[in-house]
């Protein structure tokens, strides 16, 4: 529901009774809720009540005893002691976040309740009997990492999500879990104390979904997990789980499987026995994360042929096979014509990447030390990611990858060349930062002229780059030198594009852009310096250029170490028989400074970014703003 429309509701019950909220039948304003919970106003006629109280207000339960028809309760700060048998029977959705009740007592029992979400660190004990809450689908209790152990599901055959996540103290499950026969999803991650399943989880025939990610004691999975008929997500990363057991061949409809790398001095994986084709039904996955060492082992259990590709992973979208060990591909993608993204970073020894798959999109190979070539590149690549590879040498002509957005080759050293950058219309960032041995004549206007062949769809592209592969070159000229904002650029006439490229030089990190307005932004942070390069205003055919003006915003309180460290260098940039041109000029710069705020003007959005860690206010805000006047056909 979009915001407004919600909040127009609100408006409208709260008019109802402008003066009586205890006679309404939804209750969500602060000052209201509390009003009537620290009066004891209830009444039968609040059916949904949002509960967002300071801590200093303390409360006992019997404030609900009054709410008899109240149908959806969601509290997300309150004090309070005492018997929750108070909550009214017509309950079907009860939330408590950050509850503070030691335990949750036996004395709860709501017939009517669907859904069950109750998260608090103080949580030891869950007493309810879950057998009389006959309608309950939705079971959460989430990070209650004191909690020791799960809920007795004794007769709760209504239940079909239940989590458990990051209950770290929580040990073993009990055998119990066998009645959930509706079970759809189960989710146990983070509980990092967890040593096992029960084997009686095995009997689960509508389960879906099991979550075991940072189950880090858990070392291997039940033998029967095969019976899982309906199993379509496993995830095991970051357990210590090294393979699967034979009988989950005959999961046929398991759909995401994700096992953890193996870490250990890519530690084997346990021997297996002899598998027969005939009994391989692992012929539904898109998504499989595994290291080669396990897909050894998965290959028996999906009839794959990993020399030639052949086999029942003909469905298979996403093959992640980070932190294997072996020197080239080992198998052959070529077959798997649905492959859109390999993942193959930390393969430590791998040195060569080749026979790619024909409709591959995005190719990750991140922090691989011995790579040295890259060849046989789809078309169909929207993102080649390449990072921390300083080998990195040999790498394919990009001219057929007009559909590219993506082109990372941060800190690889011994890249000398990238051909077919002109070609590269698509782009939307390139990082090639530590690549100074890149000529920057030949990576800067080639990446102009792709920008000056596809003037009508460029929106913005970000380039990142060390600030000595552009700063030299952009400010030298030896065809074009000087030019002032007012000049009459007759020689435009007949050029198809021009765009303005600005540098900027300054001390910050940190820094957002308004990415509405049209431009290309060249980023680079190096220690204390960052060089940006912006082009702004892509146009055709103009006749005139008259005025620049740039305006920069800041939002620090840094202003004069800004001024003092800082450095504005434009210039106008156009193509002329196949060659680039760059022309300086000196814009005029309007520098609107903000000083930082304090705590009492930070509000609504902007607190909600710096709860979450968003540094907002130490950043630099850049809003250019260019006005060109004097344009005709």
């Amino acid at each position: 529901m979009h915001d407004l429309v919600r909040d127009m509701g609100r408006e409208v019950v709260r008019k109802e009774v402008p003066t009586q909220p205890e006679k309404r039948s939804r209750l969500t304003l602060a000052d209201d809720v509390f009003d009537v919970l620290k009066g004891d106003k209830g009444t039968e006629a609040i059916e949904t009540m949002i509960i967002y109280l300071q801590k200093n207000v303390n409360l006992n339960t019997k404030v609900f005893s009054k709410m008899t028809r109240l149908r959806l309760l969601k509290i997300l700060s309150m004090n309070v002691r005492g018997s929750l048998k108070y909550l009214s029977n017509e309950l079907r959705l009860l939330y408590w976040k950050n509850c503070p009740l030691r335990c949750i007592s036996s004395d709860l029992c709501l017939g009517k309740l669907v859904i069950l979400e109750i998260q608090g660190d103080n949580i030891e004990e869950f007493q309810p009997n879950l057998q009389r809450f006959t309608c309950l689908e939705v079971l959460v209790l989430a990070l209650c990492k004191k909690l020791k152990r799960a809920p007795n599901f004794g007769g709760a055959h209504s239940l079909k999500k239940p989590s458990l996540w990051g209950c770290s103290k929580l040990v073993e499950l009990p055998q119990s879990i066998e009645d959930l026969k509706n079970l759809v999803q189960l989710d146990l991650g983070a509980c990092k104390n967890l040593r096992a399943l029960p084997n009686s989880i095995c009997k689960l025939k509508s389960l879906q979904d099991l979550n075991l990610r940072g189950c880090y004691k858990i070392k291997e999975l039940p033998a029967n997990l095969g019976k899982l008929e309906q199993l379509g997500l496993l995830n095991a990363i970051d357990t210590s789980v090294s393979h699967l057991p034979f009988s989950c061949r005959s999961l046929r409809y398991l759909k995401t499987l994700l096992l953890p790398p193996l870490l250990e001095g890519y530690r084997s994986v346990k021997p297996i026995g002899h598998l027969t084709s005939s009994c391989a039904n692992l012929c539904s996955l898109e998504t499989l994360r595994a290291p080669y060492q396990s897909l050894q082992h998965l290959s028996l259990l999906a009839n794959l042929d990993l020399q030639t590709g052949h086999g029942n992973l003909s469905l298979l979208k996403d093959l992640d096979l980070r932190y294997s060990c072996f020197h080239s591909l080992p198998l052959n993608l070529c077959h798997l014509a649905q492959l859109q993204v390999l993942r193959l970073d930390n393969c430590l020894n791998l040195q060569v990447i080749k026979d790619l798959p024909p409709c591959l999109e995005n190719l990750f190979a991140v922090n691989c030390p011995l790579l040295e070539s890259v060849r046989d590149l789809p078309p169909s690549l929207k993102d080649l990611l390449l990072d921390d590879c300083p080998l990195l040498e040999d790498i394919q002509d990009l001219s057929g990858l007009i559909g590219l957005h993506y082109l990372y080759f941060y800190n690889c050293s011994n890249l000398i060349e990238l051909q077919g950058l002109e070609n590269l219309v698509e782009l939307r960032e390139i990082d090639i930062r530590n690549c100074s041995t890149l000529s920057s004549k030949s990576w800067f206007v080639n990446l102009c002229k792709a920008l000056l062949q596809n003037s009508n769809c460029r929106e913005w592209l970000k380039m990142s780059v060390s600030k000595d592969m552009v700063s030299k070159y952009l400010c030298s000229n030896n065809e074009v030198a000087g030019c002032s904002s007012n000049y009459s650029l007759a020689l435009f006439l007949k050029k198809k594009g021009i765009f303005i490229v600005v540098e900027i030089l300054c001390f910050f990190r940190q820094q957002f852009l308004d990415y509405k307005m049209i431009g290309t932004e060249l980023i680079y942070p190096d220690d204390d310096m960052e060089v940006r390069c912006t082009v702004y205003n892509l146009f055709t055919e103009p006749n005139k250029f008259e005025e620049v003006e740039e305006l920069i915003e800041l939002h620090s309180s840094s202003e004069e170490k800004w001024k003092d460290r800082s450095i504005l260098q434009t210039c106008i940039v156009y193509e002329e028989e196949g060659e680039v041109y760059f022309i300086p000029m000196n814009p005029n710069v309007v520098i609107k400074f903000h000083p930082q705020s304090t705590d009492d003007e930070i509000t609504g959005m902007e607190r909600e970014q710096q709860n979450e860690g968003t540094c907002i206010w130490d950043a630099v805000c850049l809003h250019p703003l260019f006005r060109c006047l004097g344009f005709s056909d």
